[in-house]
């Protein structure tokens, strides 16, 4: 029996070297992978939130110019200001510093009011361009999503005043 311990063999620097080598490989290629799943989520995550941000803001835009009365335009049928159900006269819709579309209104002494909660916006911001047409009776409304400063979703869309 003691002959047997003896003659065995342990394990060489050579061998050591290569099984740590296959190891590193094998670890690199495992992290640059979740890495890039990282990235893919991150993406798709941001393209979502764009996504869910576009259809909840036109649906609170269409809410609001729907009911707008007393339609205030300029030359070239730019919106200068209305009458809201919410806010009360001369309002208008506004981009504010953080990125996000706000109501303002004399009637609100200078105090924005939010379209949406600050939360809905998920690290995007907006910005709104928003004329009257005049012959046809409705707003036609550019809403554009940025994330990062890029414009990730753009939507157009019109809405027909039935107060106007």
């Amino acid at each position: 029996m003691k002959g047997k311990l003896i003659s065995r063999r342990g394990v060489t620097l050579s061998e050591l070297l290569v099984t740590i080598a296959v190891l590193g490989i094998l670890t690199v290629a495992v992290s640059s992978g979740i890495l890039s799943s990282l990235k893919v989520y991150q993406t798709s995550k941001d393209l979502s939130h764009s996504q869910m941000l576009a259809s909840t803001l036109s649906q609170a835009l269409m809410d609001e110019l729907r009911f707008a009365g007393d339609i205030v335009t300029d030359e070239e049928d730019g919106l200068l200001s209305y009458t809201s159900p919410s806010v009360g006269k001369e309002a208008a819709v506004q981009t504010d510093g953080q990125g996000q579309l706000v109501l303002v209104s004399p009637a609100l002494a200078g105090k924005a009011s939010p379209i949406l909660g600050s939360g809905s916006y998920a690290g995007n911001s907006a910005q709104a361009q928003i004329t009257y047409q005049t012959s046809a009776r409705c707003f036609a409304v550019k809403l554009y999503i940025l994330n990062r400063g890029e414009v990730v979703r753009e939507l157009d869309f019109y809405v027909r005043a039935i107060n106007g």
